[in-house]
């Protein structure tokens, strides 16, 4: 993802990320720059990047140069859309949807891996992981069960 986006743009979608899940919590809910300062120290450490300001201020500071307006923790449908793939609105719905994809590889070449080795196979999750995964799936278990 670093060749296609910049660090800004990473981190700016983890940390939306983060603040839609505040946004979908039930009350009471803690208070949202204790909660999100956690998931910043998170997203710094395993991140990596020495070079990169995580702090509030900063996402903040991004926001208002992504989307040119202020920054208000309480948006909730802001932070919904702006995480989905599915929406194509800014350069971090490609983010999510680039996420997506690399997730999506990973738990294919797994489900591979493991149906290759004789294990019998059970998923669950989202339809939208179930539409993007369904033709590799059949593919390699035609392959499997259909040999040429």
């Amino acid at each position: 993802m670093a060749k296609q986006f910049s660090k800004e743009e990473i981190a700016y979608y983890y940390f939306a990320r983060s603040a839609n899940g505040w946004n979908r919590m039930k009350e009471p809910k803690p208070e949202f720059e204790k909660y999100i300062s956690q998931s910043l120290k998170k997203n710094e450490t395993e991140s990596k990047w020495l070079d990169f300001d995580f702090s509030l201020e900063n996402m903040k500071n991004i926001h208002k140069k992504l989307f040119g307006d202020e920054f208000n923790e309480n948006n909730s449908n802001f932070f919904k859309d702006v995480v989905s793939p599915i929406k194509s609105d800014s350069r971090i719905n490609e983010v999510a949807r680039s996420c997506g994809n690399i997730r999506n590889e990973y738990m294919v070449n797994e489900i591979q891996k493991y149906w290759s080795t004789g294990y019998s196979i059970y998923i669950h999750y989202g339809a939208g992981h179930a539409a993007m995964q369904k033709p590799a799936i059949e593919n390699f278990v035609r392959k499997t069960l259909l040999p040429s």
